[in-house]
């Protein structure tokens, strides 16, 4: 009886559950209809240990020109499709084909985060010393044909990079001083230097947003969102956050 009884109760949870994926995939229908068919995307891959995808955004490289958008991720590899990229590559999804930007990392390390400026320019923060071969401590910003660095650089990793609404830069990681100012694992690039965000963080910084409404919180006098791992946040900018796997596989 109590065999027919746990049988009966199985098949009852087996039954709800089906239920919630046959109501589940109704709504996901709803909202994409089907998906698209294709052939797949080579990857990445790197010389030695497994490749890691860090970051990806889209980037349009002539802004409001006939060129499409494309996909850029960065991480730890060295080619992405039958390109050399060296931890940063682009995909171009007209031709379906994978390119470096100038090579890549030409120093040891790996790009972990990127972003977009609105001056067209895309940016790349991590750990590294130099990328295409130019000079670049852990920051660098790409304008479509050339690397060029933001100054002196960040002195530690960056994790994360977001842009403000008025086009400023803002880094984070794990970092004592931007530019040669201490910052503690936060930093603003205006355009010409780099300066502080007040006190900065008592923590590494693993993310950052932008906000669209300008506000983070009823006390925030900013439109930046942080999550970091630490406590110590200044109030109305951060928020505690938990390291994730993908955010430090263990290279710097």
């Amino acid at each position: 009886m109590n065999e027919q009884l746990h049988r009966v109760k199985g098949l009852r949870r087996w039954l709800m559950w089906m239920n919630c994926i046959v109501l589940s995939s109704a709504g996901l229908a709803a909202q994409c209809n089907q998906w698209s068919p294709g052939t797949g995307l080579q990857g990445v891959a790197a010389f030695g240990s497994g490749p890691v995808v860090m970051a990806s955004t889209e980037w349009d490289p002539d802004g409001a020109g006939p060129l499409p958008p494309q996909l850029i991720v960065t991480g730890w590899f060295d080619v992405a499709g039958n390109a050399l990229t060296r931890g940063v590559g682009s995909f171009d999804r007209t031709t379906g084909q994978w390119s470096g930007l100038a090579a890549g990392l030409t120093s040891p390390g790996m790009v972990r985060t990127v972003t977009t400026r609105p001056n067209g320019q895309l940016v790349v923060g991590g750990g590294f010393a130099a990328i295409g071969g130019v000079a670049a401590t852990n920051i660098a910003a790409w304008d479509g044909s050339s690397w060029s660095a933001f100054g002196p650089g960040i002195q530690g990793v960056v994790y994360a990079t977001t842009t403000m609404p008025n086009g400023d830069l803002i880094a984070a990681g794990n970092f004592p001083n931007g530019g040669g100012i201490q910052a503690n694992n936060i930093a603003r690039w205006d355009g010409t230097s780099w300066s502080p965000l007040g006190s900065g963080l008592n923590g590494e910084v693993l993310a950052l947003a932008t906000l669209t409404n300008g506000i983070s919180s009823p006390a925030a006098t900013s439109p930046l969102r942080v999550a970091q791992q630490c406590h110590g946040s200044p109030a109305g900018t951060a928020t505690r956050g938990r390291r994730s796997a993908a955010a430090s596989p263990g290279r710097r």
